[in-house]
């Protein structure tokens, strides 16, 4: 994206300005800091300490130097107000007192050790001095630095755009906008997962369905297949029942018309009434059992049928033959 367009863009500008303050806001809490050490290090009192060891050696002592003059270590300006180098200015302005020898000569090595004492003391503090100054310095370099760098980055950045508000507020319905758009996105998301989930369940269903019909297709046919055996095993039955009832009606006829040898002739008249009357009744069994063939109508009888009256429609045809007379 060019320069202009993302100074144009609010979204831009809005997080740019953001990273700019939350980088001042944590410049500013180390300059913050820094200055808090450097105010305990200003309202440290030494007096105390300092006393101490004055207390602790009377002999006389080389007046130190006072601060700013024929220093070896260079104090800060901050550090040359403290109480600390006030003490030792006044220190080293003070009379050394004068002992008499009786004094001195009593605790002779007492003062020599106390004298000792002081002096590692002296170097322990200046020593502790030195190493604050050095760390004021470092914090010194490390301000002008970031100063150095946040002029850099102010010299470098482009200028801030002026805040319109009726771009801000197009920004602020775009954003709220934008946020609607992702929840209506997610909820017809949401529905369309619950769509496809109800179609999956409608296929399996159907396909359940499927299967099931399947085997009651299947349990149908060999139902069906059982009873087409079934008829033809009722059918083979029946056949073969009709078969011993026509045999047990013939072997009666085959008795009467096969007389004896030796019957009479009054005997085989008898019996040829008999099955005379026999075949009769079984002629009038088989004229009952059989169905009456379809008769065609006669002519006389195709008159006597009443006439079926015609339609007025023009396209209409009438049912009735041609032969057939007009109905009077």
């Amino acid at each position: 994206m060019p320069c202009h367009a993302r100074m144009a863009d609010p979204v831009w500008t809005l997080w740019a300005s953001r990273g700019m303050d939350s980088e001042a806001a944590a410049f500013h809490r180390r300059i913050a800091r820094m200055d808090e050490q450097l105010r305990r290090l200003q309202n440290h009192d030494f007096r105390p300490q300092l006393r101490g060891l004055s207390s602790s050696l009377p002999a006389p002592r080389q007046p130190l130097t006072r601060p700013g003059e024929d220093c070896s270590l260079p104090l800060p300006r901050r550090l040359l107000d403290s109480p600390g180098c006030r003490l030792s200015a006044s220190w080293a302005a003070s009379p050394v007192r004068n002992e008499s020898p009786e004094q001195a000569d009593s605790p002779l090595a007492t003062r020599l050790a106390d004298s000792d004492a002081f002096r590692a003391r002296e170097q322990q503090l200046l020593s502790e001095l030195a190493e604050s100054q050095a760390a004021l310095e470092k914090m010194a370099s490390l301000v002008h630095d970031r100063e150095e760098q946040i002029r850099r980055l102010a010299v470098s950045s482009p200028p801030e755009p002026r805040r319109d508000p009726t771009a801000e507020a197009i920004g602020g319905s775009s954003a709220e906008q934008t946020v609607r758009d992702r929840a209506r996105v997610e909820v017809l998301r949401a529905e369309l997962q619950e769509r496809d989930l109800e179609v999956r369940m409608l296929r399996s269903s159907e396909k359940a369905a499927e299967r099931r019909a399947a085997e009651q297709m299947r349990a149908a046919r060999l139902e069906l297949a059982e009873t087409r055996r079934q008829q033809e095993i009722l059918g083979l039955e029946i056949r073969e029942a009709e078969l011993h009832r026509q045999r047990a009606e013939r072997a009666p006829l085959q008795l009467l018309l096969q007389p004896p040898a030796d019957a009479s002739p009054e005997e085989k008249r008898e019996r040829l009434r008999e099955a005379v009357q026999a075949l009769k009744q079984l002629v009038q069994d088989l004229a009952l059992e059989v169905p009456p063939e379809p008769r065609e109508p006669k002519p006389e009888e195709i008159h006597r049928m009443p006439c079926i009256p015609e339609e007025e429609s023009p396209v209409s045809v009438s049912p009735v033959s041609p032969v057939s007379p007009p109905c009077g």
